[in-house]
């Protein structure tokens, strides 16, 4: 493992080895996906720090790295989804691996959260709304829907008291899963989600349904079609090379909870024990408050009956390093067809106002948008920073709209003003 983690080292840095043998069990290929956040922090002095240790559960460096150095599978879309879900290009294979590799891990995180490398972390307490401000916000992004096309909020927790589920057996994933299903289809989950709905019809129709994976993956399946159709839908990893992210009893203990009114869904023990992902209506696809909102009602309910990990550095942990802190992660697709002609630009004042960015691979004017920090601050802070940042792309779409429409009048004006000159004449 040492030699592989040598050549991973090399490729990394964009260099082969020739001192070690091609025949290793792990085939590495520099045209893997490498990540520029990755292959920038690690330097000979932290590697050869971290290269012999091994987790309590016998993780080692090579199993947070292997994203980005392992040949991927062909199967379309899988990069696309990879650097989606995994955009630092590591996975956290157990909760252990934020201290054994913390001189690893943290300056990479530290970075992708806007962090001074040199700064001490302390993540803030969870602070979702400032009394009932939050309960039902009204901030609609793109009332006239011209440029938001559709918004989801996605947030991870994970119980304090089991290991992440590719470490579980069947008796603990089915314990966990348990745990968790009697809170969502409980009646306090039912009254978050639907604050204005009276008892009566709470107790007729609950909160929602939860579906195992298999009934997911099956071939139809109604499932799948509705969370997909709402954009609830999650990268599955339902590969044959999967045990690296699910373990070796995928697809079982595993589920999927949606809401009545399928504009949420509760992804359980899919590499974190709790996913979940809530999506705007589709005749209000810029409504970020209520999605915001939906968010927070549920987190108060599952925090008072369930025990989360928080590590006071990193806050909430997920398998996914990329979404600690407090997990938030918002993504609008949004149409943007004065800006996008100038892509470059476009990526930079999204960096420079804290979004990632991502260009539609089906048409040329869709891009997706979303908040790329979300350690070091508080949830609330995490949702009026976005807020701000989108309203400002939207409104330099705007300003572009305008300047292009009042040029092309000019040249009209200019027309009209030579044919009369030439009448005249």
């Amino acid at each position: 493992m040492i030699s592989v983690l040598e050549r991973c080292y090399n490729v990394l840095h964009g260099r082969r080895s020739s001192t070690v043998s091609s025949s290793s069990a792990v085939t590495l290929s520099s045209s893997t996906y490498c990540n520029s956040f990755l292959g920038k922090h690690i330097r000979r002095h932290i590697f050869d720090t971290v290269k012999f240790r091994v987790t309590k559960l016998d993780h080692n460096l090579y199993d947070i790295i292997w994203p980005s150095v392992k040949k991927l599978p062909k199967e379309v879309g899988f990069r696309d989804a990879l650097e989606q879900d995994y955009p630092l290009g590591i996975v956290a294979p157990d909760i252990y691996a934020y201290t054994v590799f913390r001189e690893f891990l943290d300056p990479i995180i530290k970075d992708y959260n806007y962090i001074d490398i040199n700064q001490e972390l302390l993540h803030p307490v969870t602070k979702f709304m400032e009394g009932d401000r939050y309960l039902v916000s009204e901030i609609d992004l793109d009332p006239q829907r011209k440029y938001v096309l559709s918004g989801t909020l996605n947030t991870t927790r994970n119980l304090a008291d089991f290991e992440l589920p590719k470490s579980l057996n069947h008796g603990q994933l089915e314990l966990v899963e348990r745990i968790i299903t009697s809170v969502l289809l409980g009646k306090e989950v039912a009254k978050a989600l639907y604050p204005l709905t009276s008892e009566l019809e709470i107790e007729e129709k609950g909160s929602g349904t939860y579906y195992t994976m298999n009934e997911v993956l099956e071939d139809p399946s109604e499932a799948k079609l509705l969370l997909s159709n709402n954009g609830l839908l999650i990268p599955l990893w339902n590969i044959p090379d999967s045990e690296r992210l699910h373990g070796s009893h995928w697809p079982y203990g595993r589920g999927v909870f949606i809401s009545n009114g399928a504009n949420l869904a509760v992804w359980v023990n899919v590499l974190d024990h709790l996913r979940i992902v809530t999506c705007s209506d589709k005749n209000h696809p810029g409504a970020i408050g209520q999605i915001f909102s939906r968010i927070s009602r549920l987190m108060v309910v599952l925090d008072q009956n369930m025990k989360f990990i928080f590590d006071e550095k990193l806050g909430y942990l997920s398998s996914r390093p990329s979404a600690v802190g407090n997990t938030l992660q918002f993504k609008l697709t949004m149409r943007l067809p004065y800006l996008i002609k100038e892509p470059d630009n476009l990526k930079h004042l999204c960096a420079v106002r804290g979004l990632t960015h991502s260009r539609s691979t089906n048409t040329t004017d869709v891009v997706k948008l979303g908040n790329q920090q979300c350690l070091g601050i508080t949830e609330q802070q995490c949702f009026e920073d976005i807020t701000t940042a989108v309203a400002n792309i939207i409104q330099l779409e705007k300003d572009l709209a305008m300047s292009n429409s009042l040029h092309i009048a000019a040249i009209f004006l200019n027309i009209f003003k030579k044919k009369k000159l030439a009448q005249s004449a």
